[in-house]
């Protein structure tokens, strides 16, 4: 007879470890977590939680609509922004699981108006983002259809060819597009010859029971939805939700529905197990998955963040005065959506909602707030370290400057505006974070690195620029981009360059180096001249975070008006 052995050591450690289940939260601390909520004279909140697939709780406070004084109520449907995109990649593998087609198709298989140059772009850099164009929006705010918000295919085609004559062919670099989306939705449309929303409607809604859910195309008026608001001094007014042809058609829904939705990432309803799984893995840059970061590299649009040693899967949105998170804990069978009509942050009451439940699974990080020693350094070291610095790639300015013996960091893009304290030398730590940034002198200068949970943000420091170094008034004039009938004004005002488009926009810009530009606009963010062979300026390029080196032309009329 052979004998069982049994480890003490194992029985005594398995004893003293906290048991890895989830709590049982009690209605009420929720309900106080949503206290703020509970007035009922403006916009509100909805909540919902799946718990190991059942519908635990749900409630609501505010208002849906503040003029007609309605409740927010179980069956309330709300915009939740960005959601579709979700449902748009479900539906895109799906297709593809029933052999409708592959996503190694060439885009143009599908879509005849598109420019014969994007032929080398295939389904699957749209869905993983590593397409060579970018978003069209910029492009659009540039062009002479900025305030449309419903284009033709025609006008689509045109920034298209001027986008992507202008990128860097054959590079599969992740970036985040949601226009090559939207072409994926179109896509959808001519494979199925059923409109997105039909698809969804059969495909999705009717099977999931998601009967308060909707796919919104066209300005058709939505039952019990709630109006969304934005806040202005106390009053509360209604933001009209606009058309917009450059993304996805957006998802209207309630909290009930989407954790229908949600639930069939641990039990599928429709679509294959498979198909779930892989909405699950990060998107490929040439052929190798993207680092995990805090931005949407899943190949089901979502997010990541390691929320205290849990992986928490998130879906995020905002606009048009509403605000909506769903968060998902995979191996916890655990998620909890917020939606509401207000315009202001809301996602962090899903995840203070959802660690009620997770308490003994969290790994407390000892060193969380602990920054690393605080060095003295002179204010006369400090100093070196003031000036102007721009980030290329986002093409966004950082400004550091020294009031009263500690450096202020400030950078628009993050909303920052914050002390920095030494660490060492050439090191600093963002007061009461985590957030490091490390000065290096190189040949071409000072670069400043800001190292953030996505990765480190290089910036360049700009250096001081003589007076005498760029002459403005060779600047003034009408330049003029005939792809996109586009036409700027550049003059001078008050030893100022300043630029005004056809929108009556006014951006004033600082000298960087000579014929370069800087200003803190994220459409015209830096400008470069361009000259002649008799060193007269000809022409400019515009650059900003999605777009490098949209060129105009200088006009030859003089009678030019914008």
């Amino acid at each position: 007879m052979k004998k069982i052995i049994i480890s003490t050591s194992l029985i005594l450690v398995s004893f003293f470890l906290p048991a890895q289940e989830k709590l049982n939260v009690p209605f009420s601390k929720i309900d106080s977590l949503f206290s703020p909520w509970t007035n009922n004279e403006k916009p509100g909140i909805t909540v919902a939680v799946l718990n190991d697939g059942k519908l635990e709780y749900q409630n609501s406070w505010g208002l849906a609509n503040i003029e007609h004084n309605l409740p927010i109520e179980s069956n309330t449907v709300f915009l939740f922004p960005e959601m579709s995109e979700q449902v748009l990649s479900f539906c895109m593998l799906l297709l593809e699981e029933r052999n409708e087609l592959s996503l190694n198709d060439p885009l143009t298989k599908y879509l005849d108006f598109v420019p014969s140059s994007f032929k080398q772009i295939k389904l699957k850099q749209l869905l993983h983002h590593t397409s060579a164009a970018t978003d069209l929006k910029p492009l659009q705010r540039m062009s002479t259809w900025s305030k449309k918000d419903d284009l033709s295919q025609k006008a689509i085609s045109t920034l298209l060819q001027c986008d992507y004559s202008i990128q860097n062919q054959g590079s599969e670099s992740y970036r985040f597009n949601r226009s090559g989306l939207k072409f994926l939705q179109l896509v959808l449309e001519e494979v199925t010859q059923l409109s997105f929303k039909e698809f969804v409607e059969k495909e999705v809604f009717l099977p999931l029971g998601m009967t308060n859910s909707y796919i919104k195309s066209d300005r058709t008026p939505i039952a019990n939805v709630a109006r969304g608001y934005q806040a202005n001094q106390g009053e509360f007014y209604p933001e009209y939700a606009k058309i917009n042809s450059m993304i996805c058609d957006p998802l209207y829904t309630t909290a009930k529905d989407i954790l229908k939705w949600v639930d069939n990432f641990w039990r599928s309803k429709i679509g294959s197990p498979a198909i779930w799984k892989k909405m699950d893995r990060n998107v490929e840059e040439n052929n190798v998955p993207v680092k995990t970061k805090n931005q949407s590299q899943f190949i089901g649009q979502h997010r990541y963040w390691d929320y205290r040693g849990l992986p928490k899967y998130y879906q995020i949105g905002m606009a048009n005065g509403y605000a909506a998170k769903v968060v998902r804990y995979p191996s916890q069978d655990l998620a909890v959506v917020v939606l509401g009509n207000f315009s202001t942050y809301n996602g962090h009451l899903a995840t203070i909602c959802s660690s009620y439940y997770l308490e003994n699974y969290f790994k407390e990080n000892t060193s969380k707030g602990q920054n690393p020693a605080v060095k003295s350094l002179h204010a006369s070291k400090l100093k070196a370290f003031e000036g102007s610095y721009w980030d290329y790639k986002d093409e966004a300015l950082a400004q550091i400057e020294l009031v009263d013996d500690t450096l202020r960091f400030s950078q628009a893009k993050y909303n920052w505006n914050t002390n920095i304290l030494p660490i060492g030398n050439q090191e600093f730590v963002v007061e009461g974070r985590s957030t490091k940034l490390k000065f290096n002198p190189n040949k071409e200068g000072e670069e400043l690195k800001l190292f953030l949970s996505n990765g480190p943000i290089s910036f360049s420091k700009r250096k001081s620029m003589g007076k005498d170094l760029n002459n403005l008034e060779d600047y003034k004039g009408f330049y003029f981009l005939s792809e996109l009938w586009s036409m700027l004004a550049l003059d001078v005002k008050d030893n100022q360059l300043v630029l005004k488009n056809s929108d009556g926009l006014e951006v004033y810009f600082n000298a960087s180096s000579r014929d370069e530009f800087v200003s803190n606009n994220s459409v015209y963010s830096r400008i470069i001249f361009l000259r002649d062979s008799k060193n007269k300026v000809n022409g400019l390029k515009v650059y900003n975070r999605d777009l490098k080196g949209i060129e105009y032309k200088i006009s030859t009329h003089n009678n030019e008006s914008i």
